[in-house]
């Protein structure tokens, strides 16, 4: 019992999503399936009187008049129904479109240290796989809960048309009479609605049973699909491998395997339906010949007129179906739990995150202290720590060097400053407040980042660097120069309104990696936040290269605060201070020069290592 009432409170969590969604829209859907339901018994009531009035030979124009009240009424449901049609179409796309963003949108609001979970990707792509594949979770809520109404509705109109037939008694002294009226009759006709009805149930159980139970394996199948088709086939950075080692041949392979056991999927399926889809016909034959047996005695007793017998045995067939399509509604319902608790459970997770209500302070004078208190973390999931007890002061317009090699914890150590984790101990001061105090849009706003990892994307140069649609287009051919790119701008016919790539546009660019580079870097001095960190966007270049740009970019950015991270030692050697990162800990800080004097030192030893690189 609490099982049933988990899945209820879950059903309506779904139907409140739903109606968020798309106002109204469920409503439609209900009008649409009362329409529906009401449709097969509108024809066989008209059609029993009409066969009555024939077969008896009453007025010719009584008959005509029931035969244009019965077209007149079915034009009338089937417009309606028409009508309820268009309107569920363009809700329904509008409720798929909002659908997809309100998933983007979770996924863009998570804490980031979900979305660097694994487990948050694999969530996203079990919700997204199953709605695509059969609607399941909200979808399947939104198209099972108004059917299932209208089966219930058949359901009642079919037995009050039942009803009016076997409630009607037979004259008595007709052999007819005597049969049709005998407990077996209706004990026989009533075993045949139960075996037709529990073939219907049984053979939809195991159709969505084995449905369900391939499902899981059709969703990874798809994913390999995917990721070999989508984003290596047609993609174009792994176009060269893909030439050069032929390896058009292995994910050909891959892909021919993946087809072959997606063909034994369906065929299960289609076996599956072949099978219980003939049982059900069998027993729908038995049921119907029954029902015309027993109405025709009624009708031979005198009990009921032959229009009754075509009426009674439709309502008899009607029966049948709304019995199983409430079951199979009720258990595809059931069958859809996991995954619709999956998406609820998605979409109402809560931020584990702290988010303050402190205003950070605008202040004309960019006066902004930041400390690293004692810091120390680890990530989700792991014992060992990426920092630890790390102690640390920089003040505005101070060019701060964060270097080390690969795994030193210089990128943890920004991701904290961006509060994009929390520490796991201590804290961090701005301007002598815990960060996590400060509002937390108005406390990022005070940061422009280009990591290693940036992105850019396929809308045009402005928005990129903007990062909206609307910008200041003379603003944006500044930041464009001042980072380098101002004579590949100078060639760009359209200007600002460029679009990059060519996934939308035909007369997109395309730009190198080391213009995109540039345009990052534009972004970042477009945003003109207080602080600006470059996290190794350059890694890829050579030495040379990094340095050259570093130092320009450290010219471009003037007095604000800069930090500047590579594992490089020359690249920062222009910095005011330099901390030296090394196994989670800062091992040293200090200018270049007093650093490179400590010859015991790790930022020595580091140093002599990369001299052959230096400049």
């Amino acid at each position: 019992m609490k099982q049933l009432t988990d899945e209820f409170r879950l059903i309506l969590r779904g139907i409140r999503y739903i109606h968020r969604l798309a106002p109204g829209n469920l409503l439609v859907k209900l009008i649409k399936n009362t329409l529906m339901a009401a449709l097969p018994f509108l024809d066989l009531y008209f059609s029993a009187r009409i066969l009555d009035v024939l077969i008896a030979k009453e007025s010719i124009t009584k008959a005509i008049i029931l035969a244009l009240l019965l077209a007149v009424s079915h034009f009338a449901v089937q417009l309606g129904s028409a009508v309820m049609d268009i309107k569920n179409y363009e809700m329904f796309n509008g409720l798929y479109r909002r659908y997809n963003m309100m998933i983007s949108a979770k996924v863009m609001g998570l804490d980031y240290e979900k979305v660097e979970d694994p487990e948050t990707h694999k969530a996203v792509r079990h919700i997204d796989n199953a709605m695509k594949i059969s609607n399941f979770g909200l979808i399947k809520v939104h198209s099972r809960i108004p059917l299932l109404y209208q089966h219930l509705l058949s359901l009642i109109l079919a037995l009050v048309f039942i009803i009016d037939v076997i409630a009607k008694p037979s004259p008595a002294g007709s052999v007819y009479a005597a049969l049709a009226d005998s407990p077996w009759a209706l004990l026989i006709l009533l075993a045949a609605i139960i075996l037709a009805s529990c073939t219907g149930v049984v053979g939809n159980s195991r159709i969505s049973a084995n449905t369900y139970t391939l499902l899981g394996v059709f969703s990874k199948l798809n994913c390999v699909y995917d990721y070999y088709l989508n984003r290596y086939l047609a993609g174009q950075k792994a176009g060269k491998d893909i030439r050069l080692y032929e390896q058009y041949r292995l994910i050909s392979d891959e892909l021919s395997l993946t087809n072959r056991k997606s063909r034994d999927i369906v065929d299960g399926i289609n076996r599956t339906e072949f099978r219980w889809g003939a049982g059900n016909d069998l027993s729908a034959f038995v049921l119907t010949l029954l029902s015309y047996l027993y109405a025709g005695l009624k009708a031979l007793a005198g009990a009921v007129s032959i229009g009754s017998v075509m009426k009674f045995s439709g309502a008899v067939a009607q029966l049948g179906q709304s019995v199983c399509g409430i079951v199979d509604a009720l258990s595809q319902l059931h069958a859809n739990t996991p995954y619709l608790r999956d998406f609820l459970d998605f979409m109402e997770h809560e931020s584990r995150l702290y988010r303050g209500t402190l205003t950070v302070e605008k202040r004309d004078d960019n006066e902004y202290d930041i400390e690293f208190r004692n810091v120390s973390f680890r990530y989700p999931g792991s014992d060992t720590y990426a920092l630890r007890h790390v102690n640390l002061t920089f003040k505005v317009g101070e060019k701060l060097a964060v270097v080390g090699m690969n795994g030193s914890g210089k990128t943890t150590f920004i991701k904290l400053l961006c509060r994009l984790y929390d520490p796991t101990e201590g804290e961090i001061l701005l301007n002598g407040v815990d960060i996590r105090k400060y509002d937390y849009s108005e406390y990022l706003a005070l940061f422009s980042v280009v990591f290693q990892d940036f992105r850019l994307f396929s809308f045009s140069l402005g928005q990129n660097i903007a990062a909206s649609r609307s910008y200041d287009d003379a603003r944006v051919v500044q930041c464009l120069e001042k980072a380098g790119l101002g004579q590949r701008f100078a060639h760009m016919q359209s200007g600002t309104d460029t679009c990059l790539y060519r996934d939308f546009d035909p007369e997109g660019v395309e730009i190198s990696g080391g213009e995109a580079q540039k345009i990052a870097l534009a972004r970042a001095l477009y945003k003109d936040a207080p602080f600006i960190i470059l996290d190794e966007p350059t890694a890829a270049l050579d030495p040379v290269a990094e340095y050259e740009i570093y130092e320009r970019f450290n010219r471009i950015v003037g007095d604000k605060t800069t930090i500047y991270i590579s594992h490089r030692l020359a690249s920062c050697r222009f910095c005011d201070r330099i901390a030296v990162f090394d196994g989670g800990h800062i091992v040293q800080h200090g200018s270049h020069e007093a650093l490179l004097a400590k010859t015991a030192g790790r930022y020595y030893e580091l140093w002599q290592a990369q001299a052959q690189y230096y400049v």
